[in-house]
């Protein structure tokens, strides 16, 4: 049986010289001695049981830390993922426009964690368009309580037009409020959150 590591640097049959020097093992030191004399003027490798077992060990030990590394990116930006979006979630509304912006900027990779932030983005930014236009309204109607706007101005219809619209973002950021929390349940399950 040879194969790509079945070759010693010398060309040789690798193999049994393992067995031989796994044999070795059980001799005496002064044979053991005599024995890598020997071997080095012959040109064999000396190869010891202890250094395959740990050779073994290590390759045993690296391969689902290599394997793993998929599901710790997935676990680290669904983690990241779920922080912006309690913390969107539980900000008063004055706050959530610009917590929407660092929502959407929450880095992705995995498939089902790009997924779920899109769901949530999509809800986040209705809304957030929703509290912005709320706002500037807001601030105009103050300045008609305030006496420095007439009723009769014709920016006012605007407004209002802007705050039919305002209206509309804010459901259609309320009706997906549902989608975005299936998708972070889902995401939560797959990447062993919680």
């Amino acid at each position: 049986m040879r194969g790509i590591f079945s070759l010693d640097k010398n060309g040789q049959d690798f193999l049994p010289s393992l067995a031989w020097s796994v044999a070795r093992i059980t001799r005496t030191d002064g044979e053991k001695e005599e024995d890598a004399a020997r071997d080095v003027e012959q040109g064999r490798s000396l190869v010891s049981s202890t250094r395959i077992s740990c050779l073994l060990a290590l390759l045993a030990l690296s391969a689902p830390v290599a394997l793993g590394a998929c599901g710790d990116t997935r676990r680290r930006e669904a983690g990241h993922l779920a922080l912006a979006v309690q913390r969107y979630r539980t900000a008063d509304n004055p706050k959530k426009p610009g917590l929407a912006d660092e929502l959407s900027a929450v880095p992705c990779s995995d498939p089902d964690v790009c997924s779920a932030k899109a769901t949530c983005v999509k809800t986040a930014s209705a809304t957030a368009k929703a509290l912005r236009k709320k706002s500037e309204v807001e601030q105009v109607f103050v300045q008609l309580d305030g006496g420095r706007l007439s009723r009769e101005d014709p920016r006012l219809e605007v407004l209002m037009k802007t705050l039919d619209e305002a209206e509309a973002l804010l459901e259609e950021g309320q009706d997906g409020l549902f989608a975005c929390d299936e998708g972070m349940r889902a995401l939560s399950r797959k990447a062993g959150l919680r």
